[in-house]
């Protein structure tokens, strides 16, 4: 990275957000996966966090917000995850077998 003269992104780079209708449009179609049972019940929890912070939380659509305000958004969820019992399950499964685990 040194060589290629790395730069860490500004952290105050704004950006548009989905926002909050964005987001349920998502959660409507992570209910039908579940339901359909494509997806498990974690895959869901997982993937709402996900597009929590893609969307930039429950803001209004269009919203600017910029990096850090994501990258807090990400910390929070990551941190939430982390304390669920099949997360920590998921990652041991990862570093053990080499396989993802689907609880």
């Amino acid at each position: 990275m040194i060589n290629e003269h790395y730069r860490p992104e500004d952290v105050n780079q704004a950006f548009k957000v989905g926002g909050a209708s964005a987001k349920a449009n998502i959660l409507a179609q992570l209910t039908n996966m579940r339901i359909g049972e494509f997806i498990s019940q974690h895959d869901e929890l997982i993937a709402q966090k996900i597009a929590d912070v893609l969307c930039g939380g429950e803001v209004d659509a269009n919203t600017e917000v910029n990096s850090q305000y994501l990258l807090d958004l990400e910390k929070t969820h990551f941190i939430e995850l982390l304390k669920q019992d099949k997360t920590q399950e998921r990652i041991e499964h990862m570093l053990i077998k080499h396989k993802p685990l689907r609880n």
